[in-house]
């Protein structure tokens, strides 16, 4: 039996009646949006008082990174340090409490709000994780920090060149600090040939992450800008 909806605060999305205060629901579908006068009351349709509650449209996000969100959510949160120690303590932390994992992955860190006020080197992570490499995003993700092992396994030392729209950050004697940026942390994956293997035929842990901040929110439906090509989640949208 169709639903009749009343007595609610209902956003159309039109800009001739932007407000209404009913709709009418079929076949789970919206069919109506109006004023509930205009139905009268001899219908024999169920209705279902609002009690003036607000009633917006199904939300969507056109352009979110959840896919990187959910990489994030299995990596070292170094959103809110306040020193490179505490970066590299949690690393650290982080490597003793999964000591199987091959690859130390992170992201947030901002040398901005760190009591140092410079940007960090290589030399913390290796006394933090000398013998498995460490992969540390900036906030903004256009800087990487990666301790020596990282920088070992991709072939590059103090004689690598600049790649094309990157730079290798280096110190007054010309050695590498541990600091990839632009299209530098890229060049760098193209390098490595020891990256895990990301499977499309295997979804990874991120795949099954639960998207809390738009759960919040009620969206209806998110796309990523640019499709995951090899990621079972990819673009499908989130009912």
């Amino acid at each position: 039996m169709p639903t009749l909806y009343v007595n609610g605060r209902i956003y159309a999305q039109d800009l001739s009646r932007p407000l209404a205060d009913a709709f009418l629901v079929a076949g789970g579908r919206i069919q109506w949006v109006g004023q509930e006068t205009e139905v009268g009351t001899n219908v024999a349709w169920k209705r279902v008082d609002l009690s003036g509650a607000t009633v917006l449209p199904g939300l969507r996000d056109a352009h979110t990174h959840m896919m990187a969100y959910a990489l994030l959510k299995h990596q070292v949160d170094l959103r809110n340090t306040r020193s490179e120690a505490e970066a590299a303590r949690r690393v650290a932390e982080y490597a003793a409490r999964y000591p199987d994992r091959p690859w130390i992955r992170g992201h947030g860190w901002n040398e901005h709000l760190w009591e140092e006020g410079r940007p960090p080197t290589r030399a913390s992570l290796d006394q933090a994780v000398p013998n498995r490499p460490v992969v540390l995003s900036r906030v903004d993700g256009h800087v990487v920090w990666v301790n020596s092992r990282a920088l070992e396994l991709a072939g590059v030392t103090d004689e690598t060149p600049d790649p094309p729209g990157g730079h290798l950050e280096r110190d007054t004697q010309g050695g590498l600090t541990g600091l990839l940026r632009e299209t530098a942390p890229r060049w760098w994956i193209n390098t490595c040939h020891h990256l895990p293997s990301t499977s499309a035929s295997k979804p990874s842990r991120p795949c099954n992450t639960k998207l809390t901040p738009w759960d919040w929110w009620k969206f209806t439906q998110l796309r990523a800008p640019r499709p995951w090509k090899r990621s079972k989640c990819s673009t499908q949208p989130v009912v």
